[in-house]
């Protein structure tokens, strides 16, 4: 049965044809073949010759050329489409798809073609030029699966879809878990959608990463890892909060409804805000809600300070009493995490 051979370049090179794999070797042939297939246009002869026979005159460069495209295998041959001055390979590929599905903003199916750095894996000394251009490729791409993963965990975010929020941090991290703005990009935007859990998950990935390496965590990872640690066990999954020992930091009967708020609250705390107003009309139990958040804290073995701002109208007076407070500690001897309700 025949089947056109489908070139797999983001990643450990291959090619796959009818469920078949087969990897392509390190040689001058896989060269060409891949600076063809992922220019996904012509490319002139003159570029290739400098590319991969620099130090050679051109008339011998020109045979060299003549020779390598001679002896491609059949399945790559036919798809190299020729002209006098330049050649173009019209085979279809990994490069060529993720370019469409970046046109069509389909960021996850960007995500699902990146199994890795271009032609990963791939080294040729023989070849100086190639992987000088092969360096700078690389980068380009390796810049283009960022973006796609901010987009894609973006859309994920704005839709509110927890789970492919996960699969998307997941794939992110994965490319390089030592990377500090991808785990706490990734931690903050799973706690916005509930799943505390996974974000110190990743967190604790990341720091593992980084430690196996024999490097200091940052300061700011590991803030949000105690941070995280530390929340409720509401945010921290279902099967917490359903142990009996947990029970008592379940929230009020007088705050059923309030469960988005009290996710809000949980996400600050995990490090995604240094200051947060809950602003509504006098009545609808802003202070009860921060006083059972606060409470909640309490069980998880936080100490929380909480500064009474009944009849201030002045941000100054506010703050010079949020001071105070923190200087003393709180009247029960606290931290200076300090939980305001007026």
């Amino acid at each position: 049965i025949w089947c056109m051979l489908r070139l797999e370049l983001l990643g450990e090179p291959r090619g796959s044809c009818a469920g078949a794999v087969t990897r392509l070797g390190a040689s001058m042939a896989t060269c060409l073949v891949v600076r063809l297939a992922v220019a996904r246009t012509w490319v002139q002869r003159e570029e290739l010759l400098a590319l991969l026979w620099p130090d050679r005159a051109e008339v011998a460069a020109r045979t060299s050329l003549r020779q390598l495209l001679r002896a491609l295998p059949a399945d790559l041959a036919e798809q190299v489409e020729r002209e006098r001055q330049a050649l173009r390979y019209a085979g279809p590929t990994d490069v060529a798809d993720a370019h469409l599905h970046a046109l069509a903003s389909d960021w996850p199916a960007v995500l699902a073609l990146h199994r890795g750095p271009l032609l990963d894996g791939f080294r040729l000394r023989r070849a100086p030029a190639f992987e000088d251009w092969l360096e700078e490729a690389r980068a380009t791409f390796t810049h283009a699966f960022h973006d796609a993963a901010q987009r894609a965990f973006d859309a994920a975010l704005v839709a509110g879809a927890a789970p492919a929020a996960v699969d998307v941090a997941g794939r992110w991290l994965e490319r390089d878990p030592t990377d500090r703005v991808v785990a706490l990009t990734a931690a903050a935007g799973l706690v916005r959608v509930g799943r505390a859990s996974d974000a110190l998950r990743a967190l604790r990935r990341h720091a593992d990463a980084v430690t196996a390496l024999g490097l200091e965590i940052d300061d700011e990872v590991t803030d949000r890892i105690e941070a995280l640690r530390t929340l409720p066990a509401r945010s921290l999954g279902t099967r917490a909060a359903d142990r009996p020992e947990v029970a008592a930091r379940r929230p009020r009967a007088d705050l059923a409804g309030r469960g988005a708020d009290l996710d809000a609250l949980d996400a600050w705390w995990a490090g995604l805000g240094r200051w947060l107003t809950i602003v509504a009309p006098g009545g609808m139990g802003k202070s009860v809600l921060a006083a059972a958040w606060s409470r909640s804290l309490e069980h998880a073995a936080t100490e929380v300070d909480t500064v009474d701002l009944d009849g201030v109208t002045a941000p100054a007076d506010a703050a010079r009493r949020a001071v105070q407070a923190i200087a003393r500690g709180g009247a029960a001897g606290g931290t200076g995490a300090a939980a305001f309700a007026r």
